[in-house]
């Protein structure tokens, strides 16, 4: 999504066990994936400035948002670090949006509004956290996220993700290591004294494994929504206090009367496998577009 401003008066309105071969998806999902390729040897960085500039560049980068490097995770290079609770979320603090799994959307949808990404092939559902680029409104000053506001699974899934090798039948844990949730000096250990994956591991292997499932099967339902012929180009302006006029384009939302055009089979379709369940939260969540202001 891409956005502008305007100035107007106020009077105008791993060592880990790999898991077993997944179903890969035809394309990749947009953006924000749900699992990183294996490219070789990462190019280490280091620092939050870098980390902030992977989350704005993301795929310029060649690596998912968030993420300023990624590694397979294994007892060799990460057999001393250790996990610790993430103290803000100012790593998150330039994504304007957020990619959504459609289990996300009954608790998304009442904080964000809900958008799909303009792209035929792949139209995804995001957050949008932001009015400006580079600017993520639900960050405050001091890193934390604003309270009794949910944190969609991406965020949460960080410093983690899946890496799917090059002929897409493997899946490896893999971790950005320049994360500040990582260090061997306070924390939940990654690896036991045998160099064996701890439960920690386990855990982000777990969480890992879910989100993309849930990322596949979101795509699909989404590439369904598209093929039904109701995602539409839209645009939104937001007027801020001070009279600015951001204007947020580049997505797609599902037109009402569209939908309720639909042929009965078409429809019937839709809610036999979720996907209308899906085009009805996102619906809903338009009424979300204020809480862009705070």
């Amino acid at each position: 999504m891409a956005s502008k401003t305007s100035k107007t008066s106020k009077d105008t309105k791993s060592g880990a066990a790999a898991p077993k071969r997944a179903t890969r998806s035809k394309k990749q999902p947009a953006k924000q994936a749900g699992t990183a390729k294996a490219t070789g040897a990462a190019k280490a960085t280091n620092g939050a400035d870098q980390r902030e500039a992977a989350a704005a560049a993301g795929p310029a980068t060649g690596l998912p948002a968030l993420f300023a490097d990624v590694q397979a995770l294994n007892a060799q290079l990460h057999a001393k670090l250790k996990l610790a609770p993430a103290k803000d979320h100012r790593f998150a603090a330039v994504m304007n949006s957020i990619v959504l799994a459609v289990s996300e959307f009954p608790e998304a949808s009442r904080d964000y509004p809900i958008v799909f990404a303009d792209d035929e092939e792949n139209p995804l559902p995001y957050a949008v956290t932001g009015h400006t680029a580079g600017a993520n409104q639900y960050v405050d000053k001091d890193g934390s996220w604003r309270a009794q506001t949910y944190i969609p699974a991406y965020v949460r899934r960080y410093p983690f993700i899946l890496i799917e090798s090059p002929d897409g039948n493997t899946l490896t844990l893999g971790v950005d290591p320049t994360s500040d949730m990582l260090s061997p000096k306070q924390g939940e250990a990654l690896y036991d004294a045998e160099g064996k994956p701890t439960q920690t591991v386990q855990n982000a292997l777990r969480f890992c494994l879910a989100y993309k499932n849930e990322m596949d099967r979101t795509s699909q339902l989404s590439k369904q929504l598209m093929e039904s012929g109701i995602l539409v180009s839209r645009g939104a302006e937001v007027t801020l206090p001070d009279g600015t006029k951001s204007m947020i384009s580049g997505f797609r939302v599902a037109d009402e009367q569209k939908l309720a055009e639909l042929p009965d089979d078409k429809f019937l379709e839709l809610r036999k496998s979720g996907a209308l369940v899906m085009a009805y939260a996102h619906l809903i969540s338009m009424r979300a577009w204020r809480n862009l202001l705070g």
